[in-house]
Order: C-alpha cells, then sequence, then structure tokens
C-alpha cells in the first residue's frame, strides 16, 4: 500500500535553514507547495547579471485529486470509506485468487505486457541533468561527462551493474531521464536501444504478483488497513493536541501488579502480532514517526529510545521479567534478547566509524544514548556483562560528542547523553564515565545563555528560541546539570540548575497554572501540559530535583513549582466531581501515563498521599481500557504505533512502572 504513491506521503528534507515538506501522493498531493529539495533556476535572466541558484520552487497545481464541484477533497475525512472500500476489494482478490491467477484468468493475459523498471528515483535523474547543465560544467564536455558519471557508484553487488549503469550513461548523454522496462513474465532487463541484460531481475513480476497474492490473509489485511490509516495521519501537521475524554468513574483501588501484568501483555500481544520478522530474526515494526516536532510519517522503526525498536525491547523485557508463566515471559523475552543482540551489532559496526556515529543524535532518546540507556537496563536485568561492555562502548561514542554538540538538549543531546552515562555508572562505576559527565557539564556550561533572571540554552532543536520544559528545555538541561552534579562533586551543574529554575519561573503564567510552549511552530499562547513540554515534565523535574544537597537553596522555589504543576496535571486527569476524564490518549510523553508519573512522584516529596493513590488509579483506568480492547497511542486519528513514548511499548511500560515502581525505573527520566 506504501509503495504505489497513492496514500499520503510527506518528502521531507532538511537544511541549515530548517525542515521543509512537500506532500506528493496521489490522494493529497496538490499544487501551491514549495518543492521539498532547492532546485537549480536561473535569475537576471537576459541581462549580463543571470546565473544559476537553487531555490524551493512554487510546484503547479496538478489534475490527480479527487474534486467535487471543482474544489479538491479532503481525504482524511474519507478515511473509513477508503479502508473499507480496500478491505472489500482485498478480501475479493484474496478469495477469488484462483479464478484470477489460473492459465487464462483475468491476471494471467498480462503476461506479455510491458511494464517499467525503475532501478533509481526519476528526481535523481532529473536533478542530475538539471545540475549538468550548470556553466561551470559547461566550458568543457569533459567536466560534464565526469559529474553525469557521479552514478557510477551505484548498485554494488549487483549483477550485471556495469550493463546498467553504460545504459544510463548513453541515456543521460542523450538528455532523456533514463528509462528501463521488461515484461510482467521475464527477467530480463530492456532500455530503448534493446536488451541491456538477461535475467537481470532476481524473479518475474508475474511471480511476484502470484506470490503476493498467495500469501493474502487476515493478518496481511490488517498490516495493510493499519497502512491506510497511519499514512492519512500524516495529514496532520503539528504536536498532538487532545482534549478530554468523556467522565467516567475513576476505579476506587490503585492499579494492582496482576492487571498491570496482564494488560501490559494485552498491549505486547497486539505489538508482537504487528512485528515484522522471519523465524530467529530480530523483529522490526512499521512505526508512525514524529519529525522536527511537526510531520507525521510511516515509515520502519529506527533504533532510537524515542520510536523505536530500542524501546520497545525495554518494554518487552521489562514484561518478561514481571510475567510469572515462564511460556508467556519467554514469548516476551525472546524479541527482546534479539534486539539486544542486534543492538551490541549495531553498536561493533559503529565503532571506529566517526563519519557514521556523526549522523546519529547522541541524546539520550535519540540513537547513541538510547542504545547506552537500554543496554545498560538489559545488563542489569538479565545481569549480561556483554550488553554492558557494548554500553560502555556507545557511552565513549557520545563523550567524542560533547565539545561539538549543540543540540544539547534530553531528547537528542549533550544533557540526554549525561543522563544515560549516569545510569551506566550505577550499574558500572568508571572514572572514564566521570571524566565524559564533567566533559558534559562543561558542554551545558558553556552553551548556557543568562536570560530572563536565570540561565537557558539556545539549541539547534529551535535555535530562534530559548525553550522551557523537560525534553528539550530547561527543565530537561538543568535537571541533567544538577544530576552530573551529584555524580561528579562539580558545583557548576548546581549553579546552572538553579538558574534553570529562574528562567522558568520568569515565564510561569500564575493564571494558567502552567508554563507556556515557547516552541516556534506552537505560535503565541501556546500551553501543553505534557512531560515534553508543559506542567507535566517540569513538575516531574522539581520531584526528582527536590533534596539535592547542592540545590537547599531553591527548596522553596522547587516545591512551589512542583505544586502549581501538580495542581494542572490533576486538573487534567479528573475533573470537580473527581471522574476520569485524561487528555485522551495514555502515551507516557503527552498522555495519561505521563501525567500519572508527575503525581506519582510528588507525592513522597509534598507529604501528600493522595496523589501517588491518584496516579495508581488512573493508571487503572488505563489498564481498564485496554483490557477491553482501547488502545489510545499519542499520534493523530488514534493510529497504533509501536514506540516508547508515544505508543503501544510506553503504554505497556507505563502500566507496569505504575504498579512495580521498585522493579520499573522512571524512563522519563532516563533513571538506572
Amino acid at each position: 500500500m506504501l509503495r504505489i504513491g497513492l496514500l499520503p506521503e510527506r518528502i521531507i528534507t532538511a537544511d541549515e535553514t530548517g525542515i521543509y515538506d512537500a506532500e506528493i501522493s496521489g490522494l493529497a498531493g496538490g499544487g501551491g507547495q514549495l518543492s521539498p529539495t532547492r532546485v537549480p533556476t536561473y535569475v537576471d535572466s537576459g541581462t549580463d547579471e543571470i546565473r544559476v541558484v537553487r531555490e524551493r520552487m512554487l510546484m503547479p497545481e496538478t489534475e490527480n485529486r479527487a474534486r467535487v464541484g471543482g474544489d479538491p477533497v479532503n481525504a482524511l475525512a474519507y478515511r473509513e470509506e477508503l479502508a473499507a472500500g480496500f478491505a472489500e476489494c482485498y478480501r475479493i482478490i484474496r478469495d477469488h485468487r484462483g479464478e484470477l491467477l489460473r492459465e487464462g484468468g483475468p491476471v494471467w493475459v498480462f503476461r506479455s505486457d510491458t511494464v517499467r523498471f525503475i532501478p533509481r528515483p526519476t528526481l535523481t535523474y532529473g536533478r542530475l541533468l538539471a545540475e549538468s547543465w550548470h556553466p561551470d560544467l559547461l566550458r568543457d564536455a569533459l567536466d560534464r561527462e565526469i559529474f553525469l558519471e557521479s552514478l557510477g557508484g551505484g548498485f554494488p553487488g549487483l549483477p550485471d551493474r556495469e550493463a546498467l549503469l553504460a545504459s544510463e550513461q548513453r541515456q543521460l548523454a542523450r538528455q532523456d531521464i533514463p528509462a528501463f522496462h521488461t515484461t510482467v513474465a521475464s527477467t530480463d532487463l530492456f532500455d530503448g536501444d534493446g536488451r541491456v541484460a538477461r535475467d537481470f531481475l532476481a524473479r518475474s513480476g508475474w511471480d511476484a504478483v502470484r506470490a503476493r497474492i498467495g500469501a493474502m490473509s487476515e493478518k496481511d489485511l490488517r498490516r495493510q488497513l493499519w497502512c491506510v490509516h497511519a499514512s492519512m495521519s500524516g495529514l496532520t501537521v503539528g504536536a498532538l493536541r487532545s482534549g478530554p475524554a468523556e467522565p467516567r468513574p475513576l476505579p476506587a483501588a490503585v492499579l494492582d501488579p496482576e492487571l498491570a501484568v496482564a494488560a501490559a501483555g494485552r498491549v505486547a500481544g497486539v505489538l508482537l502480532d504487528a512485528a515484522l520478522a522471519e523465524d530467529g530474526e530480530p523483529p522490526s515494526w512499521l512505526s508512525v514517526n514524529f519529525v522536527g516536532d511537526r510531520y507525521w510519517t510511516v515509515g520502519h522503526a529506527g533504533l532510537d529510545l524515542y520510536s523505536g525498536v530500542t524501546g520497545i525491547a525495554l518494554f518487552l523485557a521489562h514484561l518478561g521479567e514481571a510475567t510469572s508463566d515462564p511460556a508467556a515471559a519467554a514469548r516476551f523475552r525472546r524479541p527482546a534478547e534479539r534486539i539486544a543482540g542486534q543492538l551490541v551489532d549495531v553498536v561493533d559496526q559503529l565503532a571506529g566509524r566517526p563519519e557514521r556515529q556523526a549522523a546519529l543524535p547522541i541524546g539520550g532518546f535519540g540513537e547513541i544514548g538510547g542504545l547506552v540507556y537500554v543496554l545498560t537496563r538489559l545488563g542489569a536485568l538479565w545481569s549480561a556483562p556483554a550488553l554492558l561492555d557494548a554500553a560502555a562502548t556507545a557511552a565513549r561514542m557520545c563523550r567524542n560528542r560533547f565539545d561539538s554538540d549543540t543540540v544539547l538538549d534530553v531528547i537528542g543531546g549533550t544533557a540526554g547523553a549525561a543522563l544515560a552515562l549516569l545510569a551506566l555508572h550505577q550499574h558500572r562505576p568508571d572514572d572514564r564515565l566521570l571524566d565524559a559527565l564533567r566533559a558534559a557539564s562543561a558542554t551545558l556550561a558553556d552553551r548556557s545563555v543568562e536570560t530572563d533572571g536565570g540561565v537557558a540554552w539556545q539549541t539547534e532543536f529551535d535555535p530562534a528560541r530559548r525553550l522551557l520544559g523537560f525534553a528539550h528545555g530547561a527543565s530537561g538541561i538543568g535537571y541533567a546539570a544538577a544530576r552530573v552534579a551529584e555524580a561528579t562533586g562539580d558545583d557548576r551543574g548546581y549553579a546552572l540548575c538553579a538558574g534553570a529554575l529562574r528562567f522558568e519561573r520568569h515565564h510561569l503564567s500564575r493564571e494558567r497554572g502552567n508554563w507556556p510552549d515557547l516552541r516556534t511552530i506552537s505560535g503565541t499562547d501556546a500551553y501543553m501540559d505534557a512531560w515534553c513540554h508543559g506542567a507535566a515534565g517540569i513538575g516531574l523535574a522539581r520531584a526528582a530535583l527536590h533534596g539535592l544537597p547542592g540545590l537547599g537553596s531553591a527548596g522553596a522555589l522547587l516545591e512551589e513549582d512542583l505544586r502549581i504543576a501538580v495542581a494542572k496535571v490533576r486538573a487534567d486527569l479528573v475533573d470537580v466531581d473527581g471522574r476520569f476524564t485524561g487528555i485522551g490518549n495514555d502515551s507516557i510523553c503527552h498522555g495519561d501515563l505521563g501525567l500519572a508519573e508527575t503525581l506519582a512522584a510528588a507525592g513522597p516529596v509534598l507529604g501528600d498521599r493522595d496523589l501517588p493513590a491518584l496516579a495508581g488509579r488512573c493508571a487503572a483506568a488505563v489498564a481498564a481500557q485496554v483490557m477491553a480492547g482501547t488502545l489510545r497511542p499519542g499520534v493523530p486519528e488514534g493510529v497504533t504505533t509501536p514506540g516508547l513514548l508515544m505508543g503501544l511499548a510506553g503504554i505497556g511500560y507505563g502500566l507496569l512502572r505504575a504498579a512495580l515502581p521498585g522493579r520499573v525505573p522512571n524512563v522519563l527520566l532516563l533513571e538506572g
């Protein structure tokens, strides 16, 4: 479903000026958008100053979108009808596959038809040709030929590679977009001049279609329908801002371990059913990914802790340890172990490859910092020294990046990496880790800015703003600085944290009982109540910082901020009559389980036993929903997605954490 270009598909590119997108699908793509990449164009034509520049160009309107009364139809409004129609057609093909595929049947008759083969994106050829007309390449024909031969490094290991590359060069020399074709039943490859190579394709299109139709099943249909709904969610732009759900009675009792494990097992069952894996291979998943805190896209779950397989392994491993039934425990632990082995292999592949490391974020919820944290947690959970060894190797990769880091925050930068290294140091103390933590502290100090009566950071995530909150702002960075100071004895971390507290206090809205979301993309007067941005994450940081010896002078501010945050979180979880409302999803990032974590952490600090009880009752309400078959991840349109912070793994982990806090660490704080 995702390959044919019909469903919504957003192309996202980034450069030094920002992140850009264009929706190009058959259902939703239209004119009036700027191209996602900069293309060569001429300016000052007809003058002696004519020159080539590269700009994002306005794309013209096209005729692909369905229209009613001349107006394009919003595909998102018809997602249920589209899904229902697809399912009906899918089942017709599946139920009549024998008739369709028989000799002389409706599909068989296409065997001799010509079909296109696309070895590279047409856009690649088009851009190469356009760039080849730059005056710098037209002064000497050899320069242009060498430029066109930049395609020569493609298709390593492909049979008849040289024949394909030679055909590409012939067609480019004629100013043509290289085009290749075959027939449905053939494996030979042709271009406009004839056969390029015999048996170039591993199997014919006819064989591929027969295998595809033969494999159609209800399980596959569920996966395809997920693709339909997930791609439709990509038409939503910006962070998910849910509202309260219909009020319902709050359970009288807190979430008990038995119900938590049962509900987490239900979540894991859905998760494992959606996995893409061959027998014995590490599982992988399709995921709804959040890019640049703005765009929702469908793709494979990556290696990051935020939404990738790393966080999924963390959940499955803890569920396996909490499950008393040996067979069920093994069902959860096996895929976690396979993913852990995959993560060790990734660390080995990255070691000694600084150019590959440089492309991956070091933050605690990114790739490299996430590897440190999860390998540490799994190594401790399973008493597996090899996993701790791999975590230590990944930790050295983080250390090598601290001096040049400009991301800085908990999600992708130095602050989050420092918290992951602290977790490793807790389980495997090492003076080299302490030296790395001192380097992290120096980076956070050097890149801090005195402003608004305190200290803030201007990060790569949003260079135009100094942000508040835990994920990308002062709360998270200040928290990490204080934790590093606690471990190393370097008091400047405490000073940074105290400055961050003052900065956030300056921006507190007492009228709203919350802190504003200052991200550029959020606009003016924007507020969230979530771990990532707003009261829940700020309150969680205050609870975790309370009592640290180096912050004694800030104790009153910490407690007052915590009370303000708790009031906001409580009001968003339950109404004035004590009924459970929540904020519309159950994720740990910006959903009910994340908010409940703040209440649970605040209770001991404020001496209020009712707060952990309320958190436990809210978690029990979520568990009851899960047992009734309702899963509410934190992505648009209620699409299930597998990852930790916004998806199913996080819901399952949050339930385990709520019932078993002594056995399941607080991942939102990257606790060891």
